[in-house]
């Protein structure tokens, strides 16, 4: 019977390879700079077109709005999208819940 010594086991033989990620190439994808796709048209009527834009809105709201469940879940989102490399879908769904601007619309069928 042969024994098997664990310390010769190479785990790694059984991980996928995953690529490897180029630290130039995470530079210019992730930044608070990063645009929206089509820009947020807020009750205020500004349009905050990157990240940043964004940030420094809610930042300014009064307490009593920036406190707000909304505003606090578009203010997670926000980092999550600009330094990890989210979806900018993310940061701009929490920002118009926070503004009221995103109704959401029935699918049912009327007969």
């Amino acid at each position: 019977m042969t024994q098997i010594n664990y310390w010769d086991f190479q785990a790694s033989a059984l991980l996928p390879r995953l690529p490897v990620l180029k630290p130039w190439l995470l530079e210019l994808r992730l930044s608070w700079d990063q645009r929206f796709f089509d820009p947020i048209e807020l009750p205020s009527g500004r349009k905050p077109v990157t990240l940043r834009d964004t940030e420094l809105y809610i930042t300014k709201l009064p307490k009593a709005d920036h406190d707000a469940h909304e505003w606090q879940a578009a203010m997670e989102a926000l980092p999550l999208v600009a330094e990890l490399g989210g979806p900018t879908m993310f940061a701009r769904i929490g920002v118009m819940r926070g503004s009221g601007t995103l109704v959401a619309t029935s699918t049912q069928a009327t007969f």
